[in-house]
C-alpha cells in the first residue's frame, strides 16, 4: 500500500505545475545594443528578480562568455531589498583606465540567483 501512495505522490508532483512544484519567478533580461562594436557599452537590464523572503539583499550572478572560448567575465550583482529591477552597462569604460575592446564574436549570458533561485535566464549579444 506504501508503494501506491508513493507512487501517486510521484505522479502527481510530476503532473504539477512548475510554479506550483517550486517557487518561480520568470526574470527576464534585454541587452541593448545586441549588435555592436568592440567599444560599444552593452547595457544589460534584469527584471523580475525574486525579493528575498527574509527581506534582506539578493545576489544575481551575471556569466558572460565568448562562445567557443574561456574568455569572458562573472559579475556578481548584491540587488538591495525591495529592487526587482537593475542594469549593468558592461565594457563600460573605467576613468582614467585604458579600456580593453571586446574581441568580436558572440557573446552568451546566463543570469541567475544563486542563493534563493526563482531566476534563471539568459540571452547574448554579438560584437562585429
Amino acid at each position: 500500500m506504501r508503494r501506491i501512495a508513493l507512487l501517486v505522490a510521484l505522479v502527481a508532483a510530476m503532473l504539477m505545475p512548475a510554479s506550483v512544484a517550486a517557487r518561480s519567478t520568470n526574470c527576464s533580461l534585454d541587452v541593448s545594443p545586441r549588435i555592436g562594436t568592440p567599444t560599444s557599452i552593452y547595457r544589460l537590464t534584469v527584471s523580475n528578480v525574486p525579493l528575498d523572503p527574509a527581506g534582506g539583499s539578493v545576489e544575481v550572478q551575471i556569466d558572460i562568455h565568448r562562445l567557443g572560448t574561456k574568455n569572458g567575465a562573472l559579475l556578481f550583482v548584491f540587488v538591495i531589498p525591495g529592487v526587482s529591477r537593475f542594469y549593468v552597462d558592461y565594457n563600460a569604460p573605467i576613468p582614467d583606465e585604458p579600456n580593453e575592446p571586446l574581441a568580436p564574436g558572440v557573446y552568451k549570458l546566463d543570469v541567475h540567483t544563486p542563493h534563493i533561485g526563482g531566476c534563471q535566464t539568459g540571452g547574448i549579444f554579438i560584437v562585429r
